[in-house]
């Protein structure tokens, strides 16, 4: 799994999670048991992209 980062219609940047072929994701039954490290790298990108949306907002307004 690789995370990326891009941006919603409205310029906002988003976290996405990229599932190559040799992940832990289950295309059969759309599941998926994630790892320590994924939930990790997940949740620090979302914090920290998060971080930088909500300066952004701060600035325009």
């Amino acid at each position: 799994m690789k995370v990326e980062v891009g941006r919603f219609k409205d310029g906002k940047l988003m976290v996405n999670a990229v599932f190559e072929p040799d992940s832990n994701f289950r295309k059969e039954t759309l599941s998926w048991v994630p790892t320590f490290e994924e939930i990790d790298r997940i949740s620090k990108t979302l914090v920290s992209i998060d971080s930088v949306n909500m300066k952004d907002n701060k600035i325009q307004t």
